[in-house]
């Protein structure tokens, strides 16, 4: 229409004519611009709405494969090589954790470009909700280690008394073998009779490690199955029963030596 208008327009409104064309044409492509604008826009945000629902979808999967997997690790054990097991599990576990934590702030970082983007607030409450539950995940996954750690180190140390105690019974036991016979002269006899006497006064070390192994005992007994405890049980059982049959063997052995005795200073008489 503006070619026809030239040929019956003089040429003052002839540059009216182009420059309204020229307008006209700059207007188009600024709303052709404006409109692939708003499309790459549209593409870009789509594109990360995509990036977002993965990131999301995968950490929602791993978030509740660890609240499963710190779940196992809350089950009590009978023995110290499956607590130690279970500590060295969750140690890993632990360490998974805390390198997830790239993910997780991946995640937010998405979730609040779309925030920005798209001025839809509605994406801060899962915002929050995200960082809330992973920082208590990591604060239980810490708590859960150092308990572990606690009944590992308690469990262990029931165990090395339960040895000193033991040990102390075996090397009574060989003194007594050493010191048993009544075949010797009075004086020998006399020194040996105190030795035994000795052995069954209240021996100070023997005594506080008891009574400690009691104490550990009823921690250990916390974090412990049933079957677990029974074994203990029956530890500390032995070892009173041996402690009673050594007191036995020395009143027995005390006895017969005093007779002795007095054998032989019916002998001197």
């Amino acid at each position: 229409m503006a070619e026809k208008l030239y040929a019956q327009t003089s040429p003052d409104g002839r540059e009216v004519i182009r420059q309204n064309m020229k307008d006209l044409r700059n207007a188009w492509e600024l709303v052709s611009e404006t409109l692939q604008s708003s499309l790459n826009k549209l593409d870009n945000c789509l594109l990360q709405f995509a990036e977002f629902s993965l990131s999301q979808e995968q950490l929602t999967k791993w978030l509740k494969n660890i609240e499963h997997a710190m779940q196992q690790h809350t089950e009590t054990k009978a023995t110290l090589q499956e607590k130690k097991a279970q500590l060295q599990n969750h140690i890993v576990i632990n360490q998974e954790i805390l390198s997830h934590q790239n993910l997780v702030q991946s995640v937010c970082d998405k979730a609040q470009e779309l925030v920005n983007q798209t001025k839809d607030n509605t994406l801060n409450t899962y915002l929050e909700s995200i960082k809330n539950l992973y920082e208590k995940i990591v604060t239980k996954s810490k708590e859960l280690m150092n308990s572990l750690e606690l009944s590992v180190q308690n469990h262990s140390e029931f165990n090395q008394v339960c040895q000193k105690l033991k040990l102390i019974l075996k090397e009574q036991r060989d003194k007594i073998r050493e010191n048993d016979s009544i075949a010797a002269e009075k004086d020998n006899i006399v020194k040996k009779l105190n030795i035994f006497k000795e052995m069954k006064t209240i021996n100070t070390t023997e005594n506080e490690l008891r009574n400690h192994l009691g104490e550990v005992f009823q921690l250990v007994s916390k974090t412990t199955t049933k079957k677990g405890i029974n074994v203990m049980s029956k530890e500390i059982s032995r070892i009173d029963s041996d402690k009673s049959q050594l007191i036995i063997q020395l009143d027995t052995i005390i006895e017969k030596m005093e007779e002795i005795l007095i054998q032989w200073t019916d002998f001197e008489n």
